[in-house]
């Protein structure tokens, strides 16, 4: 089989180029990766390898990260303006319907635009961060710019990410908010010194938005990889949580450190008076791609290097 990303020769049995990295898709259309089991996390290698990669492509990682700081101050000021607007207006005399267009496009529209540009941007950063960890060099336009149609499947998505996270989360919390609500209504809550019932109710509730939280974290977590399923084989939304789900089965409390590792490492740029994030922010999307490319059984591009020893030797010419 031959790699579309190198133009090399590879086996027909493997999932990736042995000399690129990149993944190989099958004749019909489907991808070999979809069927692998999933394996264990190395901490210890991710992290090591997270910081060596970032450290050999620190130019791309900052210039990835300006785009990303860029696009979140542009939202931030157009934000800003906008309140300042609508609070200028606010009360004049014949300006009442513009105040509330303002408002609403602030409320309503905005939000709805800024995920879906900051999605798109997502989508790009997380295919040019597989591209540096799987050994590539210098920063990709076309990586950053992803094909139209992959990126509705990331919008798709995100949209059911959010709905089943809040929805696990409300099928926990709802039965204790109704308890309390029926309680408080009751007049159980209404003494100073409340009952014994009325502390068990709250020990409940309390309780009960500990497991929602939980939940939430642990299905997120399941599903953390999905989308950089999509932006690597851009398969369908379903077959990304799928394979997702199947991949981190038994690497929760891994992943819930590297994630925890990789996300105070992206944020630690703020405390360098805040635009030192452009350093750092891309940092936790490299790390992920590695978590991606371990999980899936895919040496990235520092194991490359040391495969490719031997065969270089190889292919040396003997002294004369």
């Amino acid at each position: 089989m031959i790699c579309q990303h190198c133009g090399a020769e590879t086996s027909d049995n493997c999932n990736f180029c042995t000399y690129c990295g990149a993944t190989i898709a099958t004749q019909e259309g489907t991808h070999n990766l979809i069927g692998t089991p999933g394996y264990k996390l190395d901490l210890s290698k991710l992290l090591e390898d997270t910081f060596v990669l970032y450290k050999r492509n620190c130019g791309t990682m900052c210039l990835v990260g300006l785009i990303m700081f860029g696009i979140t101050l542009i939202f931030i000021l157009l934000s800003v303006a906008m309140t300042v607007a609508a609070m200028a207006i606010r009360g004049a005399e014949g300006f009442s319907t513009l105040h509330f267009v303002i408002m609403g496009c602030h409320q309503i529209l905005f939000p709805i635009l800024q995920n879906l540009i900051q999605w798109y941007i997502m989508l790009g950063v997380i295919r040019q961060c597989l591209y540096l960890a799987r050994g590539g060099v210098g920063f990709q336009t076309t990586m950053m710019f992803p094909p139209f149609m992959m990126y509705l499947k990331m919008v798709g998505l995100m949209l059911l990410f959010f709905c089943i996270i809040y929805g696990v989360m409300l099928l926990i919390l709802l039965p204790a908010g109704i308890v309390c609500l029926i309680a408080y209504l009751a007049g159980m809550f209404a003494n100073n010194d409340p009952s014994v019932g009325a502390i068990v109710l709250i020990a409940g509730a309390i309780l009960c938005c500990v497991i929602g939280v939980c939940a939430g974290v642990w299905v997120s977590i399941r599903l953390y990889l999905a989308q950089v399923f999509i932006a690597d084989q851009d398969a369908g939304i379903m077959d990304s949580m799928r394979y997702a789900w199947r991949i981190t089965s038994g690497n929760f409390w891994m992943l819930l450190v590297a994630v925890f590792v990789l996300g105070m490492c992206s944020i630690v740029g703020i405390v360098l008076c805040v635009v030192g994030i452009i350093l750092t922010i891309a940092i936790g999307w490299l790390g992920t791609t590695l978590v991606y490319l371990q999980l899936t059984g895919q040496p990235n591009g520092l194991d490359y290097a040391v495969m490719r020893q031997p065969m270089d030797a190889l292919n040396q010419e003997p002294p004369v």
